[in-house]
């Protein structure tokens, strides 16, 4: 696994695929929730938008705590961030952690 910014601390790659109205809006949304996204857990993110589709993104989340994220994700306060942000549907989720070559 991979360690976090502090050493020991073991941290899993949380993906989101996002589908939003107008990118401008989601991502001065996206930059306003980083409080509430660190205080769930997340450690470090990147924006990936979609070369295809202008509408679409890929969010990479660094997480320490997963089940403080997954919590976050099912709360009122992240449904209106999505809301707010122009986010069309549920975005897409997986989890990934890092392997031994």
């Amino acid at each position: 696994m991979e360690l976090g910014a502090e050493e020991g601390r073991e941290c899993r790659k949380f993906f989101l695929r996002v589908t939003f109205n107008d990118y401008d809006q989601w991502k001065k949304v996206f930059d306003e929730a980083d409080d509430f996204r660190r205080s769930h857990g997340v450690v470090a993110e990147s924006v990936h938008r979609d070369v295809d589709d202008p509408q679409k993104a890929v969010v990479l989340l660094t997480v320490e705590d997963l089940v403080r994220l997954r919590e976050a994700m099912g709360s009122p306060e992240f449904r209106e961030i999505m809301q707010r942000a122009g986010i069309q549907g549920p975005p897409e989720v997986w989890l990934a952690e890092k392997r031994a070559q």
